[in-house]
């Protein structure tokens, strides 16, 4: 039996399609879009239900307009019914400037990569464009800690209409003792843990988003909230300073630490549920290293 030798039809060059640095299958069909509108293609349908390729596809859809592209379909299977999605209509309604914050909402508020916080619903409500316009695009020192800055700010308004907060330990503050949610389980997470969150989204923005750069994959995930454990990657956990629950006292309302708190006429020695959280208390808890 004569064996039959296969060509491809696209003249192209194909090192796009064989680059090593790249092994997620999410960048890989990004990578295939770009190498089919730049050989030519103008209408491109992709079957994928993945929302972490959606995203790229409408971050990068300027990108493929300029490689003459026109249209770009994504058929999304749910159960046994499909629908097809014009992303360039989509595209052409939302803008680029909302476009291109997406891969960083998407990924703050949970993804194939990240945990859940809040809802989609909510983080559209939550004014996406005045907080996350630089997010994940510039790895400099001051620009990271800009950009955690006002992502742990955008979150707390997914998780809260309030303008009052602009941190998680004020929202769990008001949650633990204004709220019906009384058990420290079930509040928000504190703020050294949600920034650990907030710095593993943005590495994993960076990465998406300069993926056709020459500097894609030069960071460290050990610096942006991950651990190495048996060639594994796995999530920082936070270490605070946090008393017992049965330390806890609900009702402490002083500012001042007096001899009218209740953490004084208690013997307990404060916490981040306490009024005194924002001014430097000379009484704080101090021991019982726990992970959160």
């Amino acid at each position: 039996m004569n064996d039959i030798c296969c060509y491809s039809t696209i003249n192209s060059d194909l090192d796009i399609l064989q680059r090593s640095d790249v092994g997620e299958a999410d960048f890989k069909i990004i990578l295939h879009i770009q190498h089919a509108a730049i050989s030519g293609y103008k209408n491109i349908f992709v079957l994928s239900s993945d929302t972490d390729v959606v995203v790229l596809a409408l971050y990068f859809f300027q990108k493929f307009t300029e490689s003459n592209l026109k249209t770009l379909w994504f058929q999304v299977v749910s159960g046994k019914s499909s629908r097809n999605i014009p992303l360039h209509k989509i595209f052409s309604h939302y803008g680029e400037s909302f476009c291109s914050i997406l891969p960083a909402l998407h990924q703050l508020t949970g993804s194939n990569y990240t945990s859940n916080v809040g809802t989609k619903y909510s983080a559209l409500l939550a004014d996406p464009l005045d907080y996350l316009q630089n997010f994940g695009q510039d790895v400099t020192e001051l620009s990271i800690e800009q950009s955690v800055e006002c992502a742990e700010e955008y979150l707390v308004r997914v998780l809260t209409s309030s303008l009052r907060y602009k941190t998680f330990d004020q929202l769990r503050y008001h949650e633990y003792k204004y709220s019906i949610c009384s058990l420290v389980e079930d509040l928000p997470p504190t703020s050294n843990s949600i920034k650990l969150h907030i710095l593993r989204a943005l590495y994993i923005v960076y990465e998406q988003t300069h993926i056709f750069e020459n500097n894609f994959g030069e960071l460290n995930p050990i610096d942006f909230g991950w651990d190495e454990e048996d060639d594994m990657l796995i999530p920082k956990k936070s270490h605070l300073l946090f008393p017992p629950i049965e330390d806890l006292v609900p009702q402490c309302t002083d500012t001042t630490c007096s001899r009218s708190c209740v953490c004084v006429s208690f013997g307990v020695k404060c916490c981040s549920f306490c009024n005194c959280e924002i001014m430097i208390c000379v009484k704080t808890y101090n021991k019982n290293i726990i992970n959160r």
